[in-house]
Order: C-alpha cells, then structure tokens, then sequence
C-alpha cells in the first residue's frame, strides 16, 4: 500500500505533462480513424478538457457534484411555515399538483382562447401557422397588439425558405460516433434500451447499422414509435440542499433512442440556420468558437453598466 501511494505522487508531479502526451498519443489515432489532420483533433481534445475543467470547477462551487433522485420535498404547511415530507406517495402528490400549477400559468393567454387558439390549435400544424412562417399572416378579429407583433417576428427568414426542404437524415459515421462518447450514466425513460445498451452496440457494424436504420424511419416518414410517445417527468434539485418544492427543476425524460433523434434534429436546424447566416449575433447556444460562458459574462458586464450610468434596460436569457 506504501509503494502504491509513492508511486501515485511520484506520477502526480508531472501530471500535466503526462496528460498532454496521452493527448497527443490519442489524436494520431483518432486521426486515421477520423479522416482528419492531426493538429485539428488535438485542438479539439484540448478544448474538450478546458472546457470539462471549468465545468467541474463550476460545479464544486455551486456544490452540484453530488448525484441521485429527490428524497425530501420542503412544501408550505397549512399551519404556516415549511413542511419537509419524505412518504413517496405525499411526494408524488405534492409534485403532481406544483407541476400542474407550473404548466398550466399561461392558460389564460390568447393563445389559449379564440380566434388564435381556433386559427393554430395546440400544434401549429394549421394552415394559418404556415401564413404566419410565410408572413402573411391576417386575424379575422382583434388580437392584442403584441401577440400581432410576435406572429410577424416568427416569420420564415427569406434565406431558409430559399434553401429549400431541410434533410434530417442521420448519416451512419455521425450516428456511431455520438453513441461512442454517449455516457452511460444518462437517464432515458425506463425500458429495455438505456444509454448502456446504445452504446455497447455503437462498435458493432451490423447492430449500429440496425440502430441507426430503425432511428431514421420516424425522421422520414412522420410516424413515431410507440415508446417514442410516453416520457416521464423527473424533479431534480436546482441548487444543492436547496429542496423547496417551487426550486425544483421539471425535466422530461423519453426513450432513449427518441433522445438521440431530438438531439439530432437540434444539430441540423442549428447548422442549417447558420449555414443561411439566420441566427442573431447573441445566439450562443451549439454554436462553434462561442460558449455559453462568454455569453454569461457579456451580459453581467451589460448589467453592471446599465447600472452604473443609471439608465432603465431589460434583457431575457
């Protein structure tokens, strides 16, 4: 046991250096697997590891680290004051209500009611929504003079329109390689497909090709899997120990291979717009050379001018 523990800090020491040569040996393999040049992927591999180092630094102090399900919820006692429940059914019951509450504040927005709720339904797949894309949209009757703004704002820009019928195939090569660097520790809804089970078969030329087959017919034809429409609503903390019912975060979780098709159809729409030049300069978000850090800290700096020469501002994030 002694060796061991020399031996690991006599290796601590050069670390970084050890690191940077692993680095090094991983990107000229990856190179002849990839088809790219060397400097390129150890670019990339050294971005990878900034990135996760802030991350995890990011993390630890906002004390995220620790992992697993909801156990306690604190919720407003009848007597007054806060209430801590642990019973699963209590919980369940006081979740289903929060988040019932949650999703149901915008129903008394027009678009809940008529004419717009008769004009685009729940899904946006009437041939008014399609005006609206094409920008011609026109109500019959009297709308409040913001929602006619929105509905002009959501008009198509010219340039996709121009590009024509996006693809949303998934080529095999892309479809391998995310299922690779897929971490298996990835929550889905529950069924015999996990995270675990994509992942060990994305090696396999005959099993990923399957996979990847039965992922694109929904992309193609429009029909959906069952299991493609059942997910599960999952309450996770926001700030560690921090278990007020109204601080959880609601996060919905489907199958897996549905999670892959959504992550997917993201991808493309967001390298179709910026193929088309039609994303705003402030969109950060799955865009190459910007991160949402650099977009965290512009804005605190806007704020603090705002307040610093005293003049009223807003801004949404």
């Amino acid at each position: 046991m002694k060796d061991s523990y020399n031996n690991y800090y006599t290796i601590k020491k050069d670390h970084i250096a050890k690191r940077q040569t692993h680095l090094e040996e991983l990107a000229e393999a990856l190179t002849e697997e990839q088809n790219i040049t060397k400097s390129n992927m150890l670019r990339q591999l050294r971005e990878r590891e900034h990135q996760r180092s802030v991350s995890r630094k990011i993390r630890y102090l906002q004390g995220k680290l620790a992992k697993g399900g909801t156990t306690v919820v604190t919720i407003e006692s009848p007597e007054g004051g806060c209430k801590d429940i642990t019973d699963k059914s209590e919980i369940e019951e006081a979740i289903m209500n929060s988040n019932e509450a949650k999703f149901r504040q915008s129903h008394h927005r027009p678009f809940f009611h008529d004419p717009l709720k008769r004009d685009f339904g729940f899904n946006g797949l009437t041939p008014q929504a399609s005006r609206v894309l094409a920008g011609v949209y026109e109500c019959n009757e009297t709308i409040p003079e913001a929602k006619q703004q929105l509905l002009e704002a959501l008009a198509m820009p010219s340039s996709i329109r121009n590009s024509g019928i996006q693809s949303m195939d998934i080529s095999l090569a892309s479809y391998r390689s995310f299922w690779r660097k897929a971490k298996e520790a990835t929550s889905s809804y529950p069924g015999a497909i996990s995270f675990s089970t994509m992942k060990a078969g994305a090696p396999s030329d005959l099993i990923s090709a399957i996979e990847c087959n039965m992922t694109r017919i929904p992309l193609r034809t429009g029909y959906p899997l069952k299991r493609w429409k059942k997910c599960m609503d999952v309450m996770i903390l926001k700030k560690s120990g921090i278990t007020s019912l109204n601080s959880l975060r609601t996060v919905c979780l489907f199958a897996t291979d549905c999670n892959y098709a959504f992550k997917h159809i993201g991808r493309e729409m967001m390298r179709h717009a910026e193929r088309n030049a039609a994303l705003a300069p402030e969109q950060y978000g799955s865009r190459k050379r910007r991160r949402a850090t650099d977009l965290a800290t512009n804005k605190a700096l806007t704020y603090d001018i705002i307040r610093q020469i005293e003049v009223a501002g807003s801004g949404m994030l």
